[in-house]
């Protein structure tokens, strides 16, 4: 048996057969997701130098973006290496429905009355409204990063049919592929930024696709255990953790965030990148995650968190009277105790049972029957 019975690794982050769990993995999503509440705060109440620093917090969404690269690829190359089981593309896509969609449609049903639907809300509920500048930030704003997520689930199993047949297990062609895919979205955000086009046409999977690959290279890298530099630089985490530091130092002095500017787009790749990377190092895979409980049960529940934070946010900062002067600290603090709450009855009362079927084939079974 396996999920919460068999080895305590629950339904919500376990990895495909074969495949180790990696729990600092989870405690760092539980950072991300607080670092993004963060973020809102100081942007609805956050004034001066609060605000002007903590516009950069959004990086908490590279963090997500980096950390789905790397989970989802891992098990693809573990697979083509021979290393543990594939799983089919039908349920590849499965789990991931199973994983997002039920949630954010309840979140979407939940919200409703504090929450604007685009148009008739069909493209809240079919992830498409990242497609449309006039609807991107409709019904659960912070959900448009969702829907770039549920973009870069339906190419994955593609690039992966790709890589196999031009790369094979050669590290250098890979890195030379997904080096590509990083100057393909590159390339694209300039392109939107020099014709003077809504920033919100950065939003859908080409303006993103450079995080997803930083995640998908470190997959590929270690893989290959000690063999190369990026391994040896992961057993070093205070050497990455400070550089990612000194980097969020210097694009502070940006009125910008990583989602308008190129540039600070590179810059968060790399810092989500080098805060990833120590907690995929061998050896950090099993075991460590009893040290920071707390916070990797907050990963777990994670995704109601940053699915309910923001419409509750908005509903207590336009309802609770704050001080202008420190009054975003009490709107995050309040925020992110109402969405734990909000996140906790997700997770235990709809995802945790929901995802009990990632084990099941339906295709198999109506076939069978």
């Amino acid at each position: 048996m396996r999920g919460d019975v068999a080895d305590g690794v629950p339904d919500a982050v376990e990895p495909p057969d074969g495949n180790p769990h990696y729990p600092l993995l989870d405690v760092l999503r539980a950072l991300a997701a607080i670092t993004v509440v963060a973020f809102h705060a100081t942007q609805f109440r956050g004034i001066g130098f609060a605000r002007d620093v903590g516009i950069h917090l959004d990086v908490g969404v590279t963090v997500f973006f980096v950390l789905t690269g790397f989970l989802l690829y891992r098990p693809m190359l573990a697979a083509r290496d021979g290393a543990a089981p594939g799983t089919p593309v039908r349920i590849f896509y499965w789990r991931r429905v199973l994983r997002i969609a039920p949630a954010y449609w309840v979140a979407l049903l939940v919200l409703a009355p504090i929450i604007t639907l685009g148009g008739s809300g069909i493209a809240n509920y079919t992830f498409t409204q990242v497609y449309d500048p006039d609807l991107v930030l409709t019904g659960i704003p912070p959900a448009w990063t969702v829907c770039v997520e549920v973009s870069f689930y339906l190419v994955l199993p593609l690039y992966a049919w790709v890589a196999t047949r031009v790369a094979g297990t050669s590290i250098r062609r890979e890195l030379v592929l997904l080096g590509l895919l990083a100057l393909l979205s590159v390339g694209f955000r300039l392109w939107v930024r020099r014709i003077g086009t809504d920033v919100s046409y950065l939003a859908p999977l080409p303006g993103m696709l450079g995080w997803f690959v930083v995640g998908m290279a470190i997959a590929v890298l270690t893989r290959h255990g000690d063999r190369t530099v990026l391994t040896r630089l992961a057993a070093r985490p205070l050497l990455c953790w400070g550089t990612a530091a000194l980097i969020y130092a210097g694009v502070s002095f940006s009125e910008q965030s990583g989602i308008a500017s190129t540039g600070l787009f590179v810059a968060y790749g790399a810092i989500a990148g080098l805060v990833v990377l120590p907690s995929t190092a061998p050896g950090r895979a099993e075991g460590r995650g009893r040290t920071f409980a707390a916070l990797s049960w907050l990963g777990l529940i994670s995704y109601g968190i940053y699915l309910y934070h923001y419409p509750l946010m908005r509903w207590l900062s336009d309802n609770v009277e704050v001080y202008d002067r420190g009054g975003f600290v009490l709107i995050g603090v309040l925020s992110l105790a109402a969405a734990v709450v909000a996140g906790a009855l997700s997770y235990y009362l709809l995802e945790k049972q929901v995802l009990r079927l990632k084990r099941v084939d339906p295709v198999g079974r109506l076939l069978r029957r």
